[in-house]
């Protein structure tokens, strides 16, 4: 009786999980909302002040959509019924960028992501910072 019951339950947990797959949508929401964080905090860490601040917010709303469409571009989600992955497929590899099950969607955190734009955006704040210095 006892393994019939535990059957049927993981069976409740199949379907559930297989209903509630995250779908290509879902990953590219979660992915664009972690994107515009991240530029968010590095433009508020890097130029400071109460600019930092306000160039914070002004490309939150700059990036906004253009980082919606670009996701969306960018993302293959493959779908395994029971969970789903986000890819992005770079010259040299593929990488997952995020896992979806039971209708969440977890991505990369805010923090390598803050590295990899400040990385990439190399001396574009140190532009930002001698010209509102003077």
């Amino acid at each position: 009786m006892k393994k019939i019951i535990a059957g049927i339950l993981l069976i409740g947990v199949f379907v559930i999980a297989a209903v509630t797959c995250p779908k290509q949508e879902d990953h590219s929401k979660k992915l664009a909302q972690v994107v515009n964080q991240s530029v968010k905090n590095t433009v508020k860490e890097h130029v400071g002040g109460g600019l930092g601040g306000g160039l914070a917010a002004l490309s939150s709303i700059v990036t906004g959509g253009i980082v919606k469409g670009i996701v969306n571009e960018i993302i293959d989600v493959d779908n395994y019924v029971l969970f789903s992955l986000g890819k992005v497929n770079l010259p040299t590899e593929t990488k997952i960028v995020s896992v979806g099950l039971f209708n969440q969607v977890i991505t990369i955190d805010s923090e390598s992501l803050s590295k990899a734009i400040e990385e990439n955006a190399g001396n574009a704040f140190d532009l930002i910072k001698s010209a509102t210095s003077d």
